[in-house]
């Protein structure tokens, strides 16, 4: 069951005010779920920003789930929040071309990733992280000038608790719009892995100058397209404010990979260092930020709480690949053995695990629930944004008529995101996968297609064959 914020609790004790909607009525325009199509006058130039905060002036992002336990923080923040977003609507309300309003925000955000027809495509790039940390830099400075300068973004930590708290889906009702108040359950170890592990490459992760990495698949982009209707649209997510919030964790586990990987050397020195950003500042003036300069938290102004590292092991990659549609995944019983091992599990062998009662079984996948992160390459041709898509598995002797077996999804934000091929989309290989592709004995195909409406399947007769997958199997110590 996912986590819950108790309404009543969230509210007790707030003001009227706090969680109300503005009391000015021009504080509530009537955008629609489609907003105002984008007419970004891109910053050009500007003064080059070099953060000087100092250790006594870092602050901490709080997270939802610290909020969900310590009602005093969750009752101001939401009000920060509620003054400061209402501000920022009031503002492009007022004047579209406000530099600081939320709508310039939103279309901010399409035009440098890939949406309004800029031909910029950070998404696709090794500028996803730093410019998305360097949008959440200038936008909290933006809510600072209004609210406070000890207000930090709040950071929705999804690996926590599925749920946020209801200012979010309460504020995207003035577009006329509503707002899932959950994710289908948190992030679970084995999507975190698959999304984060690298060994021997950066690049894995974040890409390079004109090819993206895993960074905005994976966690990223599952909740972008399970949080509708602004959330998983390209073009509207910038208006709602739980997208900084989002990003605001992507960049907390951005902070938790470099640390990890530290053999990775100093970024700053990286080749994407000397690349520049141009936003407007608080004062709605232009300004530029160098990527060298988003590296010191400290001198950003802001701190996170540690992360649980989810297991991020040394592993061996094994990439398959189909003939004529069907894969063949080699050394089947050794990524048994592997992963019997990491459990401690005495299995001296497959045909030994595959004889276990059905205790044994069970007790084997409540200790590796999905244990084996896979990366799965497919080319989206077709697929349309906000529309999630089911990954599934089926033996090569299985009719269209029989239902693949769910291992994972995703979804375009992007036009973009359809016509890139060689897209990774991470997913999960729980025990009760394994042995049934054990039970086919190594013979698998694997296909992608819409998720059906009513029930955890992919849509009959739109299935589509996938390219290769790669399985990282971990080295026990």
């Amino acid at each position: 069951m996912p986590d819950r914020f108790n309404r009543r609790l969230l509210l007790h004790g707030l003001a009227g005010a706090a969680f109300a909607a503005p009391q000015n009525p021009s504080c509530s325009p009537q955008w629609g779920t489609d907003l105002k199509p984008n007419q970004l006058v891109p910053p050009a130039g500007g003064a080059q920003v070099i953060p000087n905060g100092a250790p006594d002036r870092q602050r901490r992002r709080p997270l939802f789930s610290e909020m969900k336990r310590d009602p005093d923080l969750r009752q101001r923040v939401m009000a920060d929040l509620e003054k400061g977003y209402t501000a920022l609507m009031c503002a492009s309300d007022a004047d579209l071309q406000d530099h600081t309003g939320l709508m310039y925000w939103a279309w901010m955000h399409e035009h440098y990733c890939g949406g309004a027809g800029s031909h910029i495509d950070y998404h696709h790039s090794w500028l996803f992280l730093p410019w998305h940390r360097a949008l959440l830099y200038f936008h909290e400075l933006t809510l600072r000038k209004i609210v406070g300068d000890d207000f930090r973004l709040p950071v929705w930590d999804w690996e926590t608790t599925a749920e946020v708290p209801s200012f979010y889906s309460d504020f995207v009702t003035r577009f006329k719009s509503s707002e899932k108040t959950s994710l289908p359950g948190r992030i679970e170890n084995c999507m975190l892995q698959a999304w984060l592990l690298c060994k021997d490459r950066k690049e894995i992760f974040i890409g390079e100058a004109a090819k993206g990495g895993l960074a905005p698949a994976g966690a990223h982009n599952y909740v972008h397209t399970q949080m509708g209707p602004l959330m998983n649209r390209f073009s509207k997510s910038g208006a709602d404010p739980l997208f900084y919030a989002h990003h605001a964790n992507v960049d907390r586990w951005w902070a938790f990979w470099q640390s990890h990987y530290s053999q990775f050397g100093d970024p700053t020195t990286w080749p994407w260092s000397t690349e520049s950003f141009n936003f407007y500042g608080p004062d709605g003036q232009p300004a530029s930020i160098q990527v060298s300069r988003l590296f010191d938290l400290v001198k950003l102004g802001y701190s996170y709480a540690p992360v649980r590292n989810p297991g991020l092991y040394d592993y061996r990659s094994q990439i398959e690949t189909a003939t004529h549609g069907v894969f063949t995944i080699q050394g089947l019983q050794n990524i048994f053995l592997s992963l019997m091992r990491i459990a401690r599990m005495p299995v001296a062998s497959l045909a030994a695990f595959l004889d276990a009662t059905e205790e044994h079984f069970f007790d084997a996948v409540s200790r590796i629930q999905n244990a084996l992160p896979v990366r799965i390459t497919i080319t989206p041709t077709g697929a349309q944004p906000g529309t999630y898509y089911y990954i599934g598995m089926r033996g090569p002797s299985m009719s269209g008529d029989d239902p693949a077996h769910v291992i994972g999804g995703f979804s375009p934000l992007s036009d973009s995101d359809m016509h890139h091929s060689g897209t990774i989309v991470a997913a999960c290989f729980g025990l009760e996968d394994l042995l049934q592709i054990a039970k086919w004995h190594g013979q698998v195909r694997f296909v992608w297609g819409p998720a059906a409406p009513d029930h955890y399947a992919i849509t009959y007769g739109a299935e589509h064959p996938i390219d290769s997958i790669e399985l990282l199997i971990p080295i026990p110590a």
